[in-house]
């Protein structure tokens, strides 16, 4: 018998339109490798086989599981002490998010390309440059062809590239445009530089009283918080290398009243500092490439047999030759900004960015340090546990000495997992939702409904946001537009997550082509959330749930949260304190009952919205 002939072709993003139209009448199974190549094959009716299909939940979580084993591979190396700097490795400043992103995301296409492989055991493969890397780890050369990439080459933006995007709002819609990290942080010097001078809020490098530092703070977010610092009767200090510590006039005010001084790390970076770093630039230069050659880096990235370095390999060569400078400039300025300040207290909002890393490992806990819980999430004790296998202080573990929670619900969660003590622990409420507590906020009887959807974009940390998440994702957006069209009193505001993710983009084109509604990314949700009758958060996984909700909840509107992740199919969520609903008839339900009986609608919402308050 002979075994019938089997040509798979993998098609990405690279692919020009016009060469995917060759495929129309081809008996060849063709892969769809994302959403935007699916989109495409799907409008010219070209029957494609989706690639997240070939790996299932269980497959995902193993490899996340994986992922989070090498959160600390550096430690692993033989020649652990070449890399070494004030006794930090100066391999740990590569964020641990950053990092476990990039693996986890390479992981899962290499196991879906092949188990797709696997099953129909291909005589001949059609690859782009961009696939070629996985596929020829799995199968020999001779049965790989190249196709035309003659189309656009998209730029992946995500969170481990040197690029930020800069966004805002032209006539309600978003627009988005990108600026390398160091041309960014030029401007941002340069124009520091002249508010902080003019304003004397340069700390001066021989300051020596006691020093309360807050790592990359929003001063318009907490400026209550900083306001309150004043009364510790100790030098409140911001250290802001990723974020701009003055926003406005009216951050610029603020800092002022409370006599806050701007640490600008160049200050000690000094002429004899220079000289260390040109040294120990070179030396660590050379290791570095040295290391990405070496037999035991293939090794520490293996699984199943496979060594998974080729594929990993030019982007950590490309971040550390482009952030090499930055990470050891870093860690001396943080070393001589603790030999010469007085520094009592440390407070921050993340614990795995670059400045956080380097200043709290630079510390070595001898000053006291408080990491400020920032997510919204620990409202339903049935998926404590669910949600704690994507929760930072597991994947990453705390470093420092306390953890400040907003509350009784936050506190019992943690209290339940073992890897950080109790004593550890400190109910604090949350410093940036106080003000909110003082808002007048009342509902008013209005002709016209506000419905404000905010929308949490799909994210790799968990390994669950698949093809079919995004399609699900989209459906659900244009059944809630269709529903909502019903009620001509309705007036509909999208809000998307303010954050660098690569699923903006496409939620952002996906309601430009179905809705005529305004849409707002960077517009402070707080200039929103007043004005809105109703808010409807769309989750896509339930372990990253917005805190758009509860600062809905503090000022008494009533919220629904509609539920994508698959965790809650057939669940009963009556008895949950948040308005949890997972079935897009059930929120057509509701939706019926706040058109026609808004005030009563509210009355029994809001009843148990505020369940949730007190927790």
């Amino acid at each position: 018998m002979v075994t019938p002939l089997t040509t798979l072709v993998f098609l990405d993003s690279t692919v020009s339109t016009s060469e995917l139209e060759n495929f129309q009448n081809e008996k060849k199974i063709i892969i769809s490798v994302d959403y935007l190549t699916h989109k495409k094959l799907e409008k010219l009716k070209i029957k494609n086989l989706i690639l997240d299909d070939f790996l299932n939940k269980e497959d995902r979580n193993h490899i996340y599981d994986f992922v989070v084993s090498k959160n600390n591979w550096y430690e692993n190396l033989r020649s652990n002490k070449e890399f070494l700097i004030n006794d930090i490795n100066i391999l740990s400043l590569f964020g641990k998010l950053e990092f476990h992103e990039l693996v986890l995301k390479n992981l899962i296409k290499f196991f879906s390309i092949k188990n797709l492989i696997e099953e129909f055991k291909p005589t001949k493969i059609f690859v782009t440059k961009k696939t070629y890397s996985f596929i020829k780890l799995i199968v020999k050369d001779e049965i790989i062809q190249f196709l035309d990439e003659s189309g656009n080459n998209i730029r992946e933006k995500s969170f481990n590239t040197n690029f930020i995007e800069i966004r805002f709002n032209f006539l309600s819609k978003p627009f988005t445009f990108y600026l390398s990290k160091k041309k960014y942080s030029k401007i941002k010097e340069f124009i520091e530089n002249i508010i902080c001078k003019v304003n004397r809020l340069w700390l001066s490098t021989n300051y020596d009283d006691d020093i309360v530092l807050l790592l990359e703070f929003n001063t318009k977010s907490y400026k209550k918080l900083i306001l309150e610092l004043r009364n510790s009767k100790k030098q409140v200090v911001l250290l802001n290398r990723r974020r701009p510590a003055i926003f406005d006039k009216n951050s610029l005010k603020s800092l002022k009243k409370a006599n806050v001084k701007i640490l600008n790390p160049e200050h000690f970076f000094n002429n004899k500092t220079e000289q260390e770093f040109s040294l120990e630039y070179m030396r660590l230069e050379q290791e570095i490439k040295k290391l990405w050659q070496s037999e035991e880096i293939y090794k520490i990235f293996s699984k199943d047999e496979f060594s998974f370095w080729p594929l990993i390999r030019e982007q950590f060569e490309m971040i550390f030759s482009y952030r090499l400078d930055d990470y050891l400039k870093l860690l001396l300025e943080a070393r001589n900004i603790f030999e010469k300040l007085n520094i009592s207290t440390i407070l921050c909002l993340s614990e795995s960015g670059e400045t956080e890393n380097a200043i709290l490992q630079t510390n070595r806990n001898k000053s006291n340090s408080m990491l400020l819980q920032h997510s919204f999430k620990r409202y339903n004790e049935n998926i404590d546990k669910h949600q704690w296998q994507y929760e930072d202080q597991n994947i990453f573990g705390l470093k420092c000495k306390k953890f400040l929670i907003w509350g009784e619900s936050d506190f019992n969660c943690f209290s339940k997992n073992q890897l950080i003590e109790q004593e550890k622990l400190i109910i604090s409420g949350s410093p940036r939702h106080d003000e909110l507590f003082h808002s007048d906020e009342t509902f008013e009887t209005k002709e016209k409904k506000n419905i404000l959807i905010t929308m949490s974009p799909i994210v790799i940390r968990s390994g669950q946001g698949d093809l079919d998440l995004i399609l699900k994702y989209n459906s659900m957006i244009g059944k809630l537009i269709s529903i909502l069209k019903k009620f001509k009193n309705s007036e509909i505001k999208f809000k998307l997550h303010p954050g660098e993710n690569p699923h903006n983009l496409i939620l952002l084109d996906f309601l430009k082509e179905n809705s005529e509604s305004p849409i707002f990314q960077t517009k402070n949700i707080m200039e929103l959330i007043p004005s809105s009758d109703l808010i409807i958060n769309i989750t896509p996984e339930i372990y990253d749930s917005s805190t758009v909700m509860l600062e809905g909840l503090i000022l008494n509107k009533p919220v629904i949260q509609l539920i994508l992740d698959e965790y809650f199919n057939g669940k009963k969520l009556d008895d949950i304190p948040i308005n949890q609903i997972s079935r897009i008839e059930d929120l057509e339900n509701l939706l019926e009952q706040f058109f026609n009986n808004s005030k009563n609608f509210n009355s029994i919402l809001l009843q148990k919205n505020q369940k949730i308050i007190g927790k």
